[in-house]
């Protein structure tokens, strides 16, 4: 059962259309045993009947399916809809509000909703018009069935991250946490990190485009070997420099799990890459690993080539972006004919000359692909 993804929703008239597709594909007699909530406009609502119609007429609809009762589509304001919801279907489990524009007037009605939705395991609330006020009102009504938790392109600040991070240590479930695209910098990272080793669960982790520098990293960087079923750090397009990358680096080889890391665009320069270097052969799970746009010069390079070739599971590797020619070329050349899981190399807006891309070629594998 997929949901459906239709056009951007919008307001008519302070109102929103709400409509209920089912994931429970086995008990038609029982179609909101784990319903999905989703806001359509007027247009999207026409659509959805349509559908609707098709499948009580028993035409099956491709690739979903909707399970329809005289209360599966409704037109009501967004407050009494989320009131009706935690009311009619306490066993929802999946909320989505991505691109619904909803703000922190209306995040006051989910929160007094939430707390009946004790089986609610997905929040996702990306793209929407959500700041500090809204999060402070809403963590406190969060659900400790939590798995999932995605709050990315909002405008959450440190006093956001900080209201939210309070509320996490009762959150024992959750393994994802998205705040990607938001304003929070080294005191809402270090008010995540202090709650981070309650999350023992987490296995993912993203914080990409904030205003993280060093002192956030670092405190981020403590507390990450508490969680050991970690898989993905995604860090892209902060303010990581030396010192970050050299606190991450001690910390990286208790994360044995770890299979994506993400560090492009920060500055964490060759000494940086040098520090993580001498962590990468204890991170053998690693399959996918970004440093574009780094300012890594010749010595990173140097002492990355010399890691990578432990990787033997990595098969994403991206160096674009940075300070590095055909003279620091020949190091990784020399480290490529080891690297056979290696399926992708990205070394875009680089200083490499046709022969130096001859020399990669000619040193990798066939199978790998080449991005210059």
């Amino acid at each position: 059962m997929e949901l459906i993804t239709l056009t951007r929703p919008t307001y008519e008239e302070g109102e929103s259309v709400m409509t209920v597709v089912s994931s429970d594909h086995d008990r038609i007699d029982r179609p909101f045993e784990h319903p999905i909530l989703r806001f359509f406009t007027a247009k999207e609502l026409r659509e959805l009947r349509l559908i609707c119609r098709e499948f009580l007429n028993n035409v099956e609809v491709t690739p979903v399916k909707v399970f329809c009762t005289n209360k599966m589509i409704l037109c009501r304001p967004i407050s009494t809809s989320l009131d009706f919801m935690s009311v009619s279907f306490p066993k929802l489990t999946y909320i989505s509000l991505r691109s619904s524009h909803i703000g922190d007037a209306e995040v006051a009605a989910l929160a007094a909703a939430l707390p009946s939705m004790t089986a609610l395991t997905r929040l996702y609330l990306s793209r929407t018009s959500i700041s500090d006020a809204g999060i402070i009102s809403l963590t406190t009504a969060l659900p400790k069935a939590l798995t999932q938790l995605d709050w990315c392109r909002n405008n959450i600040g440190d006093a956001g991250a900080t209201a939210l991070a309070a509320s996490l240590p009762s959150i024992t479930a959750l393994t994802y946490l998205s705040l990607y695209c938001n304003r929070i910098s080294d005191a809402g990272a270090a008010a995540l990190a202090a709650a981070l080793p309650s999350l023992t669960a987490l296995t993912q982790l993203d914080l990409r485009d904030n205003n993280i520098c060093d002192a956030g990293i670092i405190s981020l960087a403590a507390a990450l070997p508490s969680l050991m079923s970690f898989t993905r750090l995604d860090l892209d397009g902060n303010n990581i420099g030396e010192a970050g990358a050299a606190a991450l680096a001690a910390a990286l080889p208790s994360l044995t799990a770890l299979t994506h890391l993400n560090l492009g665009s920060n500055n964490i320069g060759d000494a940086g890459a040098t520090a993580l270097a001498a962590s990468l052969p204890s991170m053998t799970a690693l399959t996918h690993l970004c440093l574009s746009y780094n300012n890594i010069g010749a010595a990173g390079t140097t002492a990355l080539s010399e890691a990578l070739p432990s990787l033997t599971a990595l098969t994403h590797l991206s160096l674009g972006g940075n300070n590095i020619g055909d003279k620091e070329i020949a190091a990784l050349a020399a480290a490529l004919p080891s690297m056979t899981a290696l399926k992708q190399l990205y070394f875009g807006y680089s200083f490499i000359s046709a022969a130096g891309a001859l020399a990669l070629r000619g040193a990798a594998l066939p199978t790998l692909r080449l991005i210059l």
